[in-house]
C-alpha cells in the first residue's frame, strides 16, 4: 500500500487518490500538508497507489539536450501580468492553437490553490503567475486522461513532483496516449504550506477588515528584480509589500519555515525530470546578456526532448529568445542542482504559529535571520582578514 512510503520522501501529489480504484485513499493534513490515508476495509491490494507514487519511481532525463533560452514574451502588456517573462502563457497560447487543453494551478474558494484546466485562450490569465503554496491536484490526473483518451492533447504545468506523478499515471492507465501529453516543470525552492498560505491571508484580512480578492505574488509593477506581492481587497484596499518585507516572502525565500519536509531532500535535481520543459526566472541575466533584461522580467526555458522543442518553437515567434549556454544558469538558480535547507528556526516556527499568530510569529523569525545575517557577515569580514595576515 501507499502507506510504506514515509512521511519524509511524501510530496502530496495525490495521484495515488486519483489511481485507486475503490476509492480507498483519502488524504490527512498534518502542517497544512496532504498526506495519504488507505482504509483497509476496502482497499483490493492492487498496489496501483504503490506504481504510480513519484517517490518509488524515478525518471532520468538529460536537462537541456534541446537547448537552452532566456527569453520574453513580445506582448508587453502579458510580460507584466507574467511572473518571469510571459514564457508560459506563450507556450500555453501556441498549444491551444494546436487544439490542446491546459493544465496549471489556479486560484479557488477562500483563494486555496487548486489545478484544474483550461480550453478557451481567455481562461489562461488564471492559471498564468507563480502561487507560492501547494496546489491540490485531486482529481487532476483522471480528468487529464480522459482528455487524453478522446484524443485530445493536453498541456500540464505543476512542480517537477507532480510531473512526475502523472507520468507514472498516464503509462499505468493511458499507456497508448504519452505522445498526447506535453509537460512543463518549473526550478522548485520548495512548496509553502497551506496552513501558513491561509494564516498569512487571514492576518491581511484582520488587518484590512476585507476578504482578499485578488492576490499577485512576484509583482513586477516596481520591478522584476525587486518584485512584491500586492492583494486586493473586497473593500477596495490594496495592500503591497515588495519580497525582502513580505512577510509570507521573507519566512520562504529567507528563513526556509514552512516548507513542505521532503523539500530538503528534493530528487528532482540536475537530470531528475520528467518534463519535456523546465521553466523559471532567469535570475542574473543581466550578467549574461544585459541585453535581455529591462526589469520587467526574464524567462529561463531548459528544453529537455523533442517534444518540448516543437512546442517552444511555436511559441518562439510571440517572443524575443537568445539561446544561452547551462554553465550559464546556476549562478541565478541554484536549486536546479541543490536542494534548500530547512531554517535552522523552522521548529520554532511551528510550535509558535498557533500560539503567537502568523504576523508575530514572522516577525520573530524576520528579526532573528536579519541579526543570524549580520553576524554571517561579520564572521567572513574576520576570517577574511585572519587569512590576510
Amino acid at each position: 500500500m501507499i502507506e510504506v512510503v514515509r512521511r519524509d520522501q511524501c510530496s502530496g501529489c495525490k495521484a495515488c487518490g486519483d489511481v485507486c480504484p475503490v476509492n480507498a485513499i483519502s488524504f490527512i493534513t498534518e502542517q497544512g500538508f496532504w498526506y495519504p490515508k488507505v482504509n483497509d476495509e476496502i482497499c483490493v491490494k492492487c498496489k496501483a497507489c504503490v506504481k504510480v507514487c513519484p517517490a518509488l519511481h524515478m525518471a532520468k532525463k538529460e536537462v537541456g539536450s534541446y537547448g537552452i533560452y532566456a527569453c520574453y514574451s513580445l506582448d508587453d502588456e502579458k510580460r507584466r501580468l507574467s511572473t518571469s517573462g510571459g514564457l508560459f502563457s506563450e507556450l500555453a497560447l501556441a498549444a491551444m492553437d494546436e487544439g490542446d487543453a491546459i493544465s496549471g494551478a489556479c486560484y479557488g474558494k477562500d483563494n486555496l490553490i487548486l489545478h484544474t484546466l483550461c480550453k478557451r485562450p481567455e481562461d489562461i490569465k488564471i492559471i498564468r503567475q507563480s502561487k507560492y503554496a501547494q496546489s491540490d491536484t485531486e482529481g487532476i490526473y483522471k480528468a487529464i486522461c480522459t482528455e487524453l483518451r478522446a484524443g485530445k492533447p493536453v498541456v500540464f504545468s505543476g512542480t517537477p513532483c507532480q510531473n512526475h506523478a502523472l507520468r507514472n499515471y498516464i503509462r499505468l492507465k493511458c499507456p497508448d496516449k504519452e505522445d498526447f501529453i506535453t509537460q512543463i516543470d518549473f526550478i522548485c525552492r520548495g512548496i509553502m504550506s497551506s496552513q501558513v498560505y491561509r494564516a498569512y491571508l487571514s492576518s491581511l484580512e484582520e488587518r484590512y477588515g476585507a476578504h482578499v480578492a485578488l492576490i499577485r505574488f512576484k509583482d513586477v509593477s516596481k520591478g522584476w528584480h525587486n518584485f512584491g506581492t500586492k492583494v486586493y481587497f473586497s473593500n477596495g484596499k490594496t495592500y503591497y509589500r515588495d519580497h525582502k518585507h513580505d512577510l509570507y516572502m521573507y519566512d520562504y525565500l529567507f528563513c526556509n519555515v514552512g516548507i513542505r519536509p521532503v523539500c530538503e531532500k528534493c530528487p528532482y535535481k540536475g537530470d531528475f525530470h520528467s518534463s519535456d520543459i523546465i521553466m523559471a526566472d532567469f535570475w542574473g541575466i543581466e550578467k549574461v546578456a544585459p541585453d535581455m533584461d529591462q526589469d520587467i522580467g526574464t524567462s529561463l526555458a531548459i528544453i529537455n526532448t523533442s517534444k518540448g522543442e516543437k512546442l517552444f518553437l511555436q511559441a518562439s515567434s510571440h517572443m524575443c529568445v537568445k539561446k544561452v549556454r547551462m554553465e550559464d544558469v546556476p549562478g541565478g538558480n541554484a536549486c536546479l542542482y541543490s536542494s534548500i535547507e530547512l531554517g535552522k528556526q523552522n521548529q520554532w516556527f511551528w510550535n509558535n504559529l498557533d500560539k503567537l499568530g502568523f504576523t508575530k510569529v514572522s516577525h520573530v523569525m524576520m528579526r532573528r535571520q536579519k541579526r543570524e545575517n549580520v553576524i554571517n557577515r561579520m564572521k567572513k569580514i574576520v576570517a577574511e582578514l585572519m587569512r590576510r595576515k
